[in-house]
């Protein structure tokens, strides 16, 4: 049991600075626990691409990829991705999404998401 200790350890780790589960600025009990949740989840996200990916990058790493890889608006319908790396590289192959495509119009990025929803 003891050699298991350092994944819980690392695994608060994750949740405290890559998910920012504190300090929390919600106040009711509901939210509290949503916001929870929420953190959790994308924490077994994190776990399952470390797991798909070999467990060659870190969570950090990985965290710090998807939250780069966003697109920025620059004209009604069109986005443009200005960053790319060999993590985004690797997500891309396991998850069957091209990342190095720099420019993307909106109804492109709904194809995408809605072929990621049909996957088993």
């Amino acid at each position: 049991m003891y050699k298991g200790l350092w994944k819980i350890e690392e695994t608060f780790k994750v949740t405290k600075s890559q998910l920012k589960t504190r300090p929390v600025f919600v106040s009711t009990t509901e939210h509290i626990k949503a916001h929870f949740l929420s953190c959790y989840i994308a924490l077994v996200i994190l776990r399952l691409l470390e797991y798909r990916l070999g467990w060659k990058y870190s969570s950090k790493k990985l965290a710090r990829s998807m939250k780069l890889a966003s697109g920025t608006l620059i004209e009604s319908g069109y986005y443009a991705f200005d960053y790319y790396d060999e993590i985004l590289e690797k997500l891309g192959n396991e998850l069957d999404i091209d990342f190095s495509k720099k420019y993307l119009k909106l109804n492109e990025i709904k194809k995408i998401i809605g072929k990621t929803k049909k996957k088993p």
